[in-house]
This record gives structure tokens, sequence and C-alpha cells, in this order.
């Protein structure tokens, strides 16, 4: 964000908001490299280990639900059935009618 004079605000100039915005930032990133690990890399095992930081420190995080969408999209990568079923149903506990709801019910569907 660019203020009035053409500058980016620091945290002292921009107060609580900025310092706000770059906590959240930073979490966001988890997800991001996961994503970009799984779909740019081919790094599914290094997806799944950004998506569980973030959920571990971020257990309600605003990205949860993507990251848990990811974690299900890295298990069928590695073609673990067993971790992607899993990953479907804690989605589903979750997110039943969540924006990835159809890929969790086709991957809770899949047989071992």
């Amino acid at each position: 964000m660019i203020n009035k004079s053409g500058e980016r605000p620091t945290r002292s100039s921009a107060g609580g908001d900025a310092e706000m915005i770059d906590g959240v930032g930073s979490r966001a990133v988890l997800v991001l490299r996961a994503r970009v690990a799984l779909r740019r890399d081919r790094d599914a095992r290094g997806a799944l280990a950004l998506v569980e930081q973030y959920v571990r420190e971020n257990p309600d995080g605003a990205l949860v639900e993507e990251a848990l969408a990811l974690e299900i999209e890295a298990s069928y990568t590695l073609g673990d059935h067993r971790a992607t079923r899993a990953a479907a149903a804690a989605y589903l506990r979750r997110f039943p009618a969540g924006r990835f709801a159809d890929l969790a019910n086709r991957a809770a569907a899949i047989s071992p």
C-alpha cells in the first residue's frame, strides 16, 4: 500500500493496521509457498510440510480452508490414498459445504 505522499507506510507510521496486515501476510506466505511447491515445482512433500506448518500455527486462520484443500491435493499427488482420504475427511468435518467440498468428496471416495 502506498500513502498519499507516494511512500510505503512503515509499521511505526501506519500503526497497528500494518502490524496486523504484516502478521496475516507472513502466515499467508506459507500457503502461497505450498501452492507454488505443489503446482509449479512439483514438490508435494514440500507442500505438505508448509501446509502442516500453517495449520499447526493457525488452526483457525483465514487460509485454513485453502491449506486443507492443498493437503488433499498433495497427498493424492504422492499416491498416498490413505492420507488423501484422511485429509478429505478432515476438510469435510470443518467445511462440509466449503469451496473445495467437491474435491474433498471425490478424494474421500478414492479406493485403497
